[in-house]
């Protein structure tokens, strides 16, 4: 569901960039006119990559602080690997195989090793 979200972010923003079309020639100078004045705004250029990892690092880690302290404890830590784990668990015989953890990676028929 997040990676969605922020899929759907990166592609309105390429979309954005891209701009308007005039007798199938792109207009350069409207792009770069307008990153320049992104720049001189103190805005970044558009949500690249490294933006998007942020973002969902900044996401995972404000669902995994479940005090809102601002760090993150043991407990904390562990809530999340145990309910990570119990997911993984399919058959919940407190154990994870080889193929309940792929299955729980790649989703169902997804890239199974062997």
């Amino acid at each position: 569901m997040i990676d969605d979200a922020l899929q759907e972010k990166l592609q309105e923003d390429r979309s954005a960039e891209q701009g308007a079309r005039h007798g199938g020639r792109w207009h350069r100078e409207d792009r770069q006119a307008r990153r320049d004045a992104d720049r001189m705004a103190g805005r970044p250029d558009r949500m690249g990559p490294r933006m998007m990892h942020r973002a969902r690092m900044q996401i995972m880690f404000a669902i995994m602080d479940a005090d809102g302290d601002g760090a993150l404890s043991q407990g904390e830590v562990q809530d999340i690997v145990g309910r990570i784990f119990s997911a993984a668990d399919e058959d919940g015989d407190g154990s994870l195989d080889l193929d309940e953890l792929q299955g729980f990676m790649h989703g169902p028929g997804g890239g199974h090793m062997r």
